[in-house]
């Protein structure tokens, strides 16, 4: 298997891309609809803009062009994980479309189930599930179809969903477009630091300043795209150099703007607490609870920006933003792992659903169970940093 760039971890999950390849082909030989659902970030969307220009073509030759629809949809997601909720969609999507139409595959972009008894309705229902994921995942990845995830490998996140997808997508389809634009983006937005992403920012042909305006213009468009298609603004970002030139004179002063407004509300509200006054362990917890004063940014980059603050102040940080439904938290202290607290969370209330990278992550839960949530985190948080 040749990969596109040089590097001594995609090797490692050849068997993996293999896998996952093998099993896309297979859905679209056997007219299986192909549901792609991605997070609604800029890493999401270029994992899935790579493996849409991969797959579209495949569906095509398979299926007249008036009946694609049918046989492909491409679902962005506002939350960083597949529900129950989700896949209850995904099951009736057998009974939406005509009787003939076989039970879909589900592509999992830059997120994953967020509980082992999901995969196992969906595989009740003959449903395949394939995930392209670089955050730890709460689920059994050897009851998915196939799985690319460097974290099951052994290795961290630096390989980003825009990344793997990328190398997946030419593995599916050798005549896919190979626009290195898509994982440098990628890489960028989600701060990764690997010698892969220089490789893509070589490849690119762009400076890695200019590919960060960029992820900041292409993260708004998907803030304010993700209920519509909006292919053909996507596709033209991408591939025309001019188009996203001036896009970015437009969009980069606004986009500046809200940031600014959004730190000079937020940043007032935030309740800070130190705990380990005077030792080697002491840090500050953040809180802001309520709602948020504006659109955009939305809450989990409104999140970032508050923690980058917080870190001016403090060297060892957390972020609590505790929204009606759901708490999105930041660390920069190793000894907190937050997908270890949501495991145990998961463990003792059931009702919880979330996940994310060790420091950076979302908990989903009822609207009633909030104080006994925050107040659990507290707690775990004190255990783990006694």
């Amino acid at each position: 298997m040749n990969f596109l760039i040089s590097s001594d971890r995609l090797p490692a999950l050849e068997e993996d891309f293999a896998r996952a390849a093998a099993v896309i082909r297979k859905a679209i030989i056997e007219n299986r609809p192909v549901i792609l659902r991605h997070h609604a970030d800029c890493d999401g969307y270029c994992a899935a803009i790579s493996l849409e220009n991969s797959i579209l073509p495949l569906v095509g030759e398979a299926h007249r062009l008036s009946t694609r629809r049918t046989y492909y949809r491409r679902i962005p997601m506002r939350t960083p994980f597949y529900s129950y909720e989700d896949a209850i969609k995904d099951i009736c999507f057998i009974d939406s479309e005509k009787s003939w139409i076989k039970p879909p595959l589900v592509i999992l972009a830059d997120l994953s189930p967020s509980d082992d008894f999901i995969v196992e309705h969906l595989k009740l229902h003959s449903l395949n599930i394939v995930v392209i994921d670089h955050h730890e995942v709460p689920i059994n990845s050897g009851a998915l179809d196939a799985s690319i995830n460097p974290l099951n490998r052994g290795m961290d996140g630096s390989l980003t969903a825009g990344m793997l997808a990328f190398e997946l997508a030419i593995q599916l389809n050798s005549e896919a477009s190979r626009n290195f634009l898509l994982p440098a983006i990628s890489g960028i937005a989600d701060k990764s630091d690997c010698n892969e992403l220089q490789n893509y920012i070589k490849l690119s042909g762009e400076s890695a300043e200019q590919l960060g305006q960029e992820a900041r213009c292409l993260d708004f468009l998907a803030y304010n795209t993700w209920q519509v298609d909006a292919r053909a603004i996507l596709e033209r970002f991408f591939t025309d150099r001019e188009y996203r030139a001036r896009l970015l004179k437009i969009l980069i002063p606004e986009i500046d703007a809200r940031i600014r407004e959004a730190i000079s509300a937020e940043l007032p509200r935030l309740s800070e607490e130190i705990f380990n006054k005077g030792t080697n362990h002491e840090f500050c917890l953040a809180i802001l609870k309520g709602g948020l004063s504006q659109e955009y940014p939305p809450a989990g980059r409104i999140a970032g920006l508050l923690f980058e603050e917080l870190k001016k102040k403090h060297s060892r940080a957390v972020l609590f933003l505790v929204l009606e439904d759901s708490l999105i938290i930041r660390s920069n202290i190793p000894e907190f792992n937050l997908n270890e607290m949501i495991s145990e969370l998961k463990n003792e209330l059931k009702v919880i659903e979330g996940g994310g990278h060790p420091s950076a992550g979302t908990l989903r839960f009822a609207p009633h169970l909030s104080e006994q949530i925050i107040a659990r985190c507290r707690q775990f948080l004190q255990e783990a940093l006694r």
